[in-house]
């Protein structure tokens, strides 16, 4: 015979049961998220990222002084994926210096023929890029390098570089030293003699 205190320990048991079941809530049931588009699912562009090897030394040493705080100190030119020319820069920082700073190349060829369409009026193609270390972070003494990526034609280039701001636009105009250094094609430009691209 069943006593009234066994069925009173069962019922408790299953009331604390229930109650502990109702406490953990529903099971979960994971939901797949929206699709990545498909500029997500691109791998980022080498040129904005860590991923590209950028050699310690330029291949061509040259030493042209852009202003009071940052001389040229040589680049190198070499073929990237899909055909495109990288050009890169290397720089020594002279004194700290407060300005974000984009740094242009602009390529002049003898024939603009050799242009892109879009490029043929102005006569000259343009690769600008900002620095991997962005200048207002730049320690006097130390050499950066900005690194320039497109599609250039083959052709010999006379090639002017130069700094100009991120938030406005202004250009850092050259040490008279510095524009003597060639009849640069730009006031606010310094020219590293040809670069051939082939």
């Amino acid at each position: 015979m069943v006593t009234r205190k066994w069925c009173s320990a069962v019922s408790l048991a299953l009331v604390v049961a229930f109650v502990a079941g109702c406490a953990g809530g529903p099971s979960k049931v994971s939901q797949p998220g929206p699709s990545p588009s498909a500029a997500e699912r691109q791998p980022p562009s080498p040129a904005a990222t860590a991923a590209v090897s950028l050699p310690a030394t330029p291949e061509i040493s040259k030493e042209v002084p852009l202003s009071a705080f940052a001389k040229l100190v040589g680049y190198t030119v070499r073929k990237a994926a899909n055909g495109q020319t990288e050009i890169l820069l290397y720089w020594q920082c002279l004194k700290p210096m407060s300005t974000d700073y984009k740094v242009f190349v602009h390529l002049y060829p003898a024939n603009r023929s050799v242009l892109a369409a879009n490029r043929q009026t102005v006569g000259y193609a343009n690769i600008d890029n900002a620095p991997r270390v962005p200048t207002f972070k730049w320690q006097a003494g130390k050499t950066y390098v900005s690194l320039h990526r497109g599609k250039v034609n083959p052709a010999a280039y006379k090639t002017a570089i130069g700094f100009y701001s991120v938030e406005n636009g202004t250009g850092v105009r050259v040490t008279p030293a510095a524009a003597g250094v060639t009849g640069a094609p730009e006031k606010l430009s310094i020219t590293i003699g040809t670069i051939t691209v082939s």
